[in-house]
């Protein structure tokens, strides 16, 4: 007797919840929708925000794996919801949605991680990976719109009268992280490209390979001169100058360096070649062959040579710091440009 009693109690539960969901209003169904793409969106926000906010996509990516849960629990229970009077349109653009987020998610931000973990190899390479970061939010802001034409066209054909919301400001706040993020990127390259070109040219000195260093000097002096150039054309962010200014230091410390400083680095390589070239001429002399003019050749090179470590370490300590000093304010800059101009939340 309890079990027939229970059984009908379970044929009432499922006649209430079906009668539930073919009664549903559209204003319920596009309010379960809209729900699960507000969901969604906050999700890659907070990704996103991540990112902008300072930190790699490495190390942003316990909140990638977030999403990606967040998408596939979304996909399930989008999947299992019907039409309204017999139409999908909403529910599967949703649908496609949902696909084309996770696979910039799963696919296309770990090739990101990839790229950024060789992006500083060379200018190539960080471009790359510049270009693949805009793309995916390229990608993720289209569908996004995708879906927002439905939501509004499932609103007119409903009679609904559709009011702001937090989920329109979400996509408002993405649209302005990626415009700023874009800006600062392009920033980063006109950077990237002269400090790359100044590394290389380190690398060389610290080798003393002078035919690198001068190649190396060449490029900076050219790299640096068009950054400067295409800064005078590049308008601020929204009245924000402060990157341009930073960013301007530091061309002009890659100008005066690669101009004016370098060349006396090189002496310090000349002085000691030329004393070494001596010094071997007088150790293969047998003793008490050495003449006094090689012994002065000797003595000269000797004192020209200890004078140029001198000159070299100096001037090498003075370009270390004024660069760390440049580049922290860069990095100081970019951080507070990025904090200014997107929300954190």
């Amino acid at each position: 007797m309890k079990s027939s009693i229970k059984c009908v109690a379970l044929l009432a539960l499922f006649f209430i919840s079906t009668a539930t969901s073919f009664s549903q209003t559209a204003v319920e169904y596009l309010n379960s929708m809209t729900s699960e793409f507000g969901t969604i969106k906050n999700g890659y926000f907070d990704y996103i925000n991540q990112v902008a906010h300072g930190k790699s996509a490495k190390k942003a990516e316990s909140k990638r794996q977030e999403v990606l849960n967040i998408l596939k629990a979304s996909k399930t229970k989008i999947a299992k919801m019907k039409g309204y009077n017999g139409k999908t349109t909403l529910r599967d653009s949703l649908i496609s949605y949902l696909n084309l987020s996770y696979n910039v998610m799963a696919n296309d931000y770990a090739k990101i991680m990839d790229m950024e973990a060789i992006a500083e190899q060379s200018y190539d390479l960080m471009e790359a990976y510049v270009t693949a970061q805009e793309i995916a939010n390229q990608k993720i802001s289209k569908g996004s719109d995708m879906v927002n034409d439905q939501v509004n066209a499932f609103a007119a054909e409903n009679n609904i009268t559709m009011a702001p919301s937090t989920e329109d400001s979400k996509d408002k706040m993405l649209r302005i992280a990626s415009k700023v993020m874009k800006f600062q990127s392009d920033m980063n390259l006109l950077l990237f490209r002269s400090s790359f070109q100044e590394q290389q040219m380190i690398q060389a000195l610290s080798a003393g390979n002078i035919s690198q260093v001068q190649q190396s000097r060449t490029a900076l002096i050219q790299t640096s001169k068009e950054g400067l150039k295409s800064l005078d054309t590049i308008p601020s962010y929204k009245g924000d100058g402060t990157l341009e200014v930073a960013l301007r230091n530091l061309l002009n410390f890659y100008q005066d360096e690669a101009n004016n400083q370098i060349q006396g680095q090189l002496d310090f390589f000349l002085a000691k070649e030329n004393f070494e070239k001596i010094k071997k001429v007088i150790d293969a002399k047998g003793k008490g062959t050495v003449t006094k003019e090689e012994a002065d050749q000797y003595n000269a090179a000797a004192a020209k040579y200890n004078a140029s470590v001198a000159t070299y370490n100096t001037k090498n300590t003075e370009l270390n710091t004024k660069r760390a000093k440049l580049i922290n304010e860069w990095n100081e800059a970019t951080n507070a440009f990025l904090d200014k101009q997107i929300p954190k939340k």
